[in-house]
C-alpha cells in the first residue's frame, strides 16, 4: 500500500491578510513578515483610533483572511452607570430615613459604623474643635 504522496496536497499555502476597518473600509497587508499586531501599530499613523482598537478573529473571504478591526470602547469619563446612579439614590434614601428616626436604625444594619459613630460624637463633652466641624457630621 505505498502510494505515491501527490505533491501539491503536501504544501502549505499562506492566504494573503487583509484589515477591515469598522467603516467597512478593507486594508492590505502592509508587510506579511509581520504580526497582525504589528501590522495594527503600522496603521496608527493613517488611521490614529487605531492605536487603542483590537484585532478580531480572522475570517477566511474570497481566498483572504481577513482581519476585523475592532474600534475601542466608548468610555463616559466618570458619568456613573444606571445601576451606580439607583445606589446612590438608595443610599441617600437609607440616609434620610435614618437622620429622621435614629432609634429605629438596628444595630446589625449596614450602618452600624456611622451609627456607632454618630452616638459617641453625641454624648462627647463638646469642644471649640468639634464644635466647629460637628454640622459636618
Amino acid at each position: 500500500m505505498n502510494a505515491a504522496i501527490d505533491p501539491t496536497l503536501s504544501q502549505v499555502q499562506r492566504l494573503p491578510r487583509r484589515f477591515r476597518l469598522p467603516t467597512g473600509t478593507t486594508l492590505p497587508d502592509v508587510d506579511p513578515t509581520m504580526t497582525p499586531e504589528q501590522v495594527l501599530a503600522a496603521l496608527v499613523p493613517n488611521y490614529p483610533y487605531v492605536a487603542n482598537a483590537t484585532l478580531g478573529e480572522p475570517t477566511e473571504e474570497g481566498g483572504a483572511l481577513v482581519y476585523p478591526i475592532r474600534k475601542p470602547t466608548v468610555q463616559t469619563k466618570g458619568a456613573p452607570s444606571t445601576r451606580e446612579k439607583k445606589r446612590v439614590a438608595d443610599t441617600i434614601a437609607r440616609l434620610s430615613n435614618w437622620a429622621g428616626a435614629p432609634q429605629e436604625v438596628s444595630r446589625t444594619s449596614a450602618w452600624k459604623a456611622v451609627f456607632d459613630r454618630c452616638h459617641r460624637i453625641a454624648g462627647e463633652a463638646p469642644s471649640p474643635v468639634k464644635s466647629a466641624y460637628l454640622p459636618l457630621v
